[in-house]
């Protein structure tokens, strides 16, 4: 919706030269939306690769994981993120996946799409095409692939630490 109201702003500011209102009214907020948006993604990312690091050494035979941090900064850092979106978003349904076949779950992540979104960024920076394949990547893929991961994760996480039924509480004398 961020992308939609800045290109909405965008083309309205053009076509009546002066007029700020569209400015403030589309352009502001929609580059606000979009903000939260890629910070919220970040955070959903982070929060993956952590409980991949956590739970993976417990259950399978994998020795050393991606740093959760390193993920996000090589998905989201610009420029970096050419190389970076291969390693942090692309192994990401990979590792999540190995994990979830360990712990039996019969839920997974789609397979390709991390390296399918990376393949879609990288292409972003192609003219013309770029515009098509960022809007796509950006658009569909993107949350598609951060919020199946994070609800796998989540599905992962609940069954390796079940919620526990809280102990009656000491009667207050």
């Amino acid at each position: 919706m961020g992308a939609t109201a800045c290109a909405a702003g965008l083309i309205l500011t053009a076509s009546r030269e002066g007029d700020d209102f569209f400015t403030y009214a589309l352009l502001v907020p929609g580059l606000c939306a979009m903000a939260g948006g890629t910070v919220c993604a970040g955070v959903m990312v982070f929060r993956c690769w952590t409980r991949i690091d956590r739970y993976a050494r417990r259950v399978t035979s994998i020795k050393s994981t991606l740093d959760p941090g390193a993920a996000v900064a090589l998905a989201f850092i610009s420029v970096v993120n050419l190389f970076g979106a291969f390693i942090g978003l692309g192994r990401l349904p990979r590792e999540l996946n190995q994990l979830a076949q360990a712990l039996g779950l019969e839920r997974t992540a789609p397979r390709d799409l991390g390296y399918l979104t990376a393949i879609m960024l990288l292409c972003s920076g192609i003219p013309v095409l770029g515009i098509m394949t960022a809007i796509v990547a950006a658009l569909i893929f993107m949350p598609v692939l951060v919020c199946s991961c994070s609800s796998l994760s989540e599905s992962i996480e609940a069954t390796l630490n079940p919620v526990r039924p809280p102990e009656p509480a000491a009667p207050i004398v």
